[in-house]
């Protein structure tokens, strides 16, 4: 598709560098971005500030509507910015750095996933939560994958199982700040949610954040036995342990009635778009982190299943991957 197009428009490095020709350079570019990053795969507040700049260099371009729209964009940023000094706020309180250290530390990286799902200015406090929330999702997965002993793990899930009030005694202190935090943040999302007359959707998100500990307590078990999946028993558990379901159930809890019982009722059923985004989300952290997992002890990923059970190399495997979830 691709190549049609560049075909259709003619060799980009004849027009794009050449101050003979008729095609204007900034509508080059632009078809070079949108060809190489599309609109829709990409961060809203990151392809309006990009939108500007191209509108910019129209010759026709209104000023005036220029203006508004750098005074948008700029008002919308401070904003975003009072929130992420929020969120980091919160992290340091938290002592994270000291009491987790075997956590990735990745505030800004936490916050510009929230930024993701939703820019607008009366989903600020959405944004905080739902930072927060991808912060404490991190150290659950680094507990897993790098920390914890299975029978540690083991206690450790089942605790969240069942939801206990305080961490059980059997684990290390650092896994029990982790269960302490996050047992403290949900449940007062709880209690939000029943002051606001949404009682039950707390329900959901621990269903959701149950549902992902699962997958990373089967992939725990994978590495212990040194067994590496086929792409088919692979893909099943890695729609739990994209975290997909977890983020997305989170993104719901500060959108006030928008995100009602039924919204989270309808997203705990597996719709197609929730199970198309968790395949997306799994195989492109596989295959952008593959290099720095193999580095360190850690289960079998997306390539490896593939390789394996098609009987195929890397290349061939990443190939294989990408023309599965581009069909999403």
């Amino acid at each position: 598709m691709m190549n049609a197009i560049c075909t259709q428009l003619g060799c980009f490095s004849k027009f794009s560098g050449n101050s003979g020709s008729n095609f204007p350079l900034h509508l080059a570019v632009r078809i070079k971005n949108a060809l190489k990053h599309p609109y829709h795969k990409g961060i809203s507040r990151i392809e309006t500030r990009k939108y500007i700049s191209y509108y910019e260099a129209e010759e026709k371009r209104d000023a005036v509507l220029l203006e508004f729209a750098k005074i948008d964009f700029n008002m919308l940023q401070m904003l975003h910015r009072t929130e992420l000094a929020c969120v980091t706020r919160w992290y340091e309180a938290m002592e994270i750095k000291s009491k987790v250290t075997y956590t990735r530390h990745r505030v800004a990286e936490a916050y510009l996933w929230s930024i993701g799902a939703y820019f607008e200015p009366q989903y600020s406090q959405a944004r905080v939560k739902t930072a927060i929330a991808l912060i404490i999702f991190t150290m659950l997965d680094d507990t897993y994958d790098a920390y914890g002993t299975m029978e540690e793990l083991e206690i450790f899930t089942d605790a969240i199982e069942k939801w206990l009030p305080a961490p059980p005694n059997m684990i290390p202190e650092s896994m029990k700040y982790v269960y302490r935090i996050m047992v403290d943040f949900y449940e007062k999302l709880e209690e939000e949610f029943v002051n606001e007359g949404r009682s039950g959707c707390g329900f959901h998100l621990k269903k959701a954040l149950k549902t992902m500990a699962n997958g990373y307590m089967q992939e725990a078990k994978w590495l212990k036995e040194k067994y590496t999946a086929t792409f088919d028993e692979y893909m099943e558990n890695a729609l739990v342990t994209s975290g997909y379901y977890s983020v997305s159930a989170m993104t719901f809890s500060r959108m006030g009635n928008v995100a009602n019982l039924d919204a989270f009722e309808w997203l705990s059923s597996n719709p197609k778009i929730r199970v198309a985004s968790e395949k997306i989300g799994r195989f492109t952290d596989d295959i952008s982190t593959y290099e720095f997992e193999r580095k360190r002890e850690h289960v079998a990923t997306a390539i490896d299943c593939y390789m394996k059970q098609f009987g195929v190399s890397k290349e061939q495997a990443v190939e294989g991957i990408n023309i599965h979830y581009e069909n999403y």
